[in-house]
């Protein structure tokens, strides 16, 4: 599974002793996401090991930078996974994902597709991207993996966001769809001036890549790992009681939410949204 939703909101708070888990929930893709500032602290890792009652069991916690967003991660179990989790993130990040980096494995395919060539993808990648494709036909296009194009007029992300004229629009419009690409079987290639990009899936691709990992670690019995605004909980709480995610009222109060989710066993919730990661131009 990929948890496919637009790239994250990177406001999370979660209280595993209280069994409440906080992620913000708001409208999905184009308007960009929220930002979570450097605080020249993100590499800084805090973890701690607390003896559970009555077990061996202990509780390890880290918090990091990866993603472009914060990594909490909480992990039930005898020994401290949360320095390799991290690791493991920012290696799909740079090697694979992140088309800013310009030896990436999407950077490559959209170099080399530019130039009219067809392009054989590793097997994770050629996964998520069909998995992306199929999301986009069954949408209809509401989820589109070519519209980084798009979006990046805006730049939202860079010094000087700008709102982009009609005319720009329509230009990146006739290079965006599903449409544009085509694959047989681990193959890739796409019309001129499409581009890949599965920013909008990658904390649901990081959230599958540490579900993998932590089921091949026998000495990890429950996991909360949360990616920005993608939250995995993984087997199952010392106290045997179900996870819940409470979705934050974007609207209300600080701390207020909308409902929650109770899930039991392992999930991924991913959240979208607008309203932290926005520029005003113009007083609008």
């Amino acid at each position: 599974m990929i948890g496919l939703q637009c790239n994250i909101s990177r406001k999370i708070i979660y209280r595993i002793t209280g069994t409440v888990l906080m992620a913000t929930i708001f409208s999905l893709f184009l308007c960009g996401c929220a930002a979570v500032k450097s605080t020249g602290e993100e590499n800084q890792t805090e973890s701690r090991a607390d003896r559970q009652d009555s077990s061996d069991e202990k509780m390890f916690t880290a918090t990091n930078f990866v993603m472009d967003t914060v990594l909490s991660e909480t992990i039930y179990g005898s020994t401290d996974h949360t320095e390799t989790i991290k690791d493991l993130l920012s290696e799909i990040e740079t090697q694979k994902l992140s088309w800013r980096i310009e030896d990436s494995e999407v950077s490559n395919i959209n170099t080399l597709c530019t130039q009219g060539a067809s392009v054989t993808m590793s097997d994770d990648f050629y996964q998520w991207t069909k998995t992306s494709l199929d999301l986009a036909q069954k949408s209809d296009g509401a989820f589109d993996p070519t519209i980084g194009k798009l979006t990046r007029l805006w730049n939202i992300e860079g010094e000087n966001p700008t709102v982009p004229t009609q005319a720009e629009i329509d230009q990146a419009l006739l290079e965006i769809g599903n449409t544009h690409i085509h694959m047989q079987e681990k193959t890739i290639s796409m019309d001129a001036g499409c581009t890949l990009d599965l920013g909008a899936v990658g904390k649901g691709i990081g959230c599958d890549v540490v579900r993998e990992y932590l089921t091949k670690q026998e000495d990890v019995s429950g996991a909360v790992v949360a990616i920005g605004g993608s939250i995995l909980v993984y087997g199952s709480k010392p106290d045997g009681t179900d996870w819940s995610v409470a979705v934050q009222d974007p609207e209300g109060e600080e701390g207020s939410y909308m409902g929650v989710i109770n899930l039991s066993g392992t999930a991924c919730v991913s959240t979208s949204g607008d309203y932290e990661k926005y520029f005003i131009q113009d007083e609008i």
